[in-house]
């Protein structure tokens, strides 16, 4: 498919395909390659206007924190949530804020892990984004807990357990369980955990 839609020209296929290549590079835990594939995506998101390079960016960036490679990530991320912000892309700004924290929280500073997180919720909760809030509850309560701020933790998973119960999503639901049982078990309340 990438060589016949180089063959054509045709710009949005050949972009949409290194995505794509890169996605299952990522799947396969292969991030060096997934980066190969996005940074030529992102080379093909230039000619496609900003929202096309915004999204590429978004891919690289995932890339490139699984690469250890924080700083560029945090710069692909900055660069795509200035073009969602600016196209009124909520959803999109709200996954830029979430992606900034899983970076933050991977580089261990958790303060401002939890600032992105928190924001990328306001924005979820606004446009009554379930799937999305479940996953950022989790992240915030999974934060708290390992701050020691159990309390705040279990709340926040109790929130992606009911969640996630309501909306049908199972793996959500057994995420929150895990995070519920290490808050219990952190506070020793064993007959809860």
């Amino acid at each position: 498919s990438l060589e016949i839609s180089e063959k054509l020209g045709d710009m949005n296929e050949i972009g949409d395909t290194l995505t794509a290549i890169g996605v299952i590079y990522h799947i396969q835990k292969d991030f060096q390659r997934a980066v190969d594939y996005h940074l030529r995506a992102v080379k093909i998101g230039e000619s496609r206007g900003e929202v096309a390079l915004a999204g590429a960016l978004m891919n690289l960036g995932v890339a490139y924190k699984e690469t250890g490679e924080f700083a560029k990530a945090i710069e692909c991320y900055q660069r795509c949530l200035g073009v969602f912000e600016k196209e009124g892309l909520l959803r999109e700004v709200a996954r830029a804020l979430h992606n900034l924290g899983d970076v933050y929280q991977a580089m261990g500073n958790t303060n401002n892990a939890l600032d992105y997180f928190n924001q990328s919720l306001v924005i979820k909760e606004s446009t009554g984004d379930r799937f999305s809030q479940i996953s950022t509850y989790l992240s915030i309560g999974e934060l708290n807990i390992t701050l020691g701020n159990v309390k705040e933790g279990l709340k926040n998973c109790s929130n992606a357990e009911r969640m996630a119960q309501e909306v049908g999503n199972i793996s959500a639901q057994m995420d929150a369980c895990e995070c519920l049982y290490a808050a219990h078990l952190d506070v020793e309340n064993h007959s809860l955990a």
